[in-house]
C-alpha cells in the first residue's frame, strides 16, 4: 500500500517532537501514515526568538531528524487537484 504523507507545520513541530522522538519517517498506522516537515520549517526555526525560546531545535538528533523533505509525484504537485493532508494544532 502506497504511504500516505503527512506534512507537519511549525508549530505543530515544536509542539510534537520532544514528546514523540524520532517524529518524522516512521510510519504508523494500518493505512501506513507517515509524518514530514514542510520544507519552510528550518528556515523558520532559524529565527533567533524561536531559537531562544526552544534551545534544542538545534540540537544534531532534532535538526537531523527534519533534514528530508518529502518527495511528490509529479500528480502530487501544488496545483494539482489531489488533496494535502497538514497536520496542524490549535
Amino acid at each position: 500500500m502506497a504511504q500516505t504523507k503527512i506534512l507537519v507545520d511549525t508549530n505543530s513541530y515544536i509542539r510534537l517532537a520532544k514528546t514523540i522522538h524520532p517524529l518524522l519517517y516512521q510510519t504508523f498506522g494500518d493505512v501506513e501514515y507517515c509524518l514530514y516537515v514542510l520544507p519552510e520549517l528550518n528556515k523558520e526555526l532559524a529565527s533567533h526568538k524561536l531559537e531562544s525560546r526552544f534551545h534544542w531545535i538545534n540540537d544534531a538528533e532534532f535538526s537531523g531528524n527534519r533534514r528530508n523533505s518529502p518527495t511528490l509525484s509529479r500528480h502530487r504537485k501544488p496545483g494539482s487537484k489531489t488533496r494535502s493532508i497538514i497536520c496542524g494544532i490549535t
